[in-house]
């Protein structure tokens, strides 16, 4: 079982992020549990074949029963995504596979920034001797330039597919780490050929944020 964050567009066209979703991989249906949404804050009536669940006075969800279980008027997206991670000591095994034997410097990196939950640090000695012996050394973000600046200078990769699709059916992830701040993006693919919408998405966004203007260069490796 992994753990990480599923995003879902609602009846309403608002796109609403879960946390701590457990992904299963032998479960074909997502499951909304609703005795963890109360401990959160929310509440929920049903009536009429259909339920609601609120925010305060605010409706956030809505589902259909079907047989015994109501069905999430809403669909699954695709989008900015926390890397999950099975939660036990072979972590950093694990996800060294299912991301296509990503080296051991691309997953320190991941770990450095939070990205790989569960992870142990010494754990992720395993995997640079695997990938010595399976495939040729792949320096992760090497580079004699130094930026001055945000978005200055982006990394990006592309990683796929992996063994195991999300519930949302993505198969590949894309990343974007910015080169001064070290800061790191990730976003789900269900195909490869989503990259570049991936990045005008991304580049619209950062750039709103930060308020420095355009991306200046990228550097990507597929």
């Amino acid at each position: 079982m992994w753990i990480g964050t599923m995003q879902i567009k609602m009846f309403d066209g608002a796109i609403r992020t879960l946390v701590d979703v457990r992904y299963v991989p032998d479960l074909r249906k997502s499951l909304i549990s609703l005795g963890t949404l109360e401990a959160v804050g929310y509440s929920y009536t049903g009536k009429g074949g259909f339920i609601r669940v609120k925010r305060g006075a605010i409706v956030v969800m809505k589902g259909e029963r079907t047989d015994t279980l109501y069905r999430l008027i809403g669909t699954t997206i695709a989008g900015d995504a926390v890397v999950a991670a099975k939660s036990d000591e072979d972590t950093s095994a694990l996800w060294h596979v299912r991301l296509g034997h990503m080296s051991e410097r691309g997953l320190v990196e991941l770990h450095r920034r939070g990205l790989l939950k569960g992870v142990k640090t010494c754990r992720l000695n395993f995997c640079e001797t695997y990938v010595l012996g399976k495939q040729h050394k792949v320096k992760f973000m090497t580079s004699s330039r130094r930026s001055k600046d945000v978005l200055e200078y982006i990394h990006s990769d592309v990683w796929g597919p992996v063994p195991v699709p999300s519930l949302g059916g993505a198969s590949y992830f894309v990343t974007f780490i910015d080169d001064y701040s070290r800061k790191v993006w990730i976003y789900l693919l269900k195909q490869k050929s989503e990259v570049f919408e991936k990045f005008k998405i991304w580049k619209t966004q950062v750039e709103n944020q930060t308020g420095k203007g355009e991306v200046s260069e990228i550097r990507q490796r597929c």
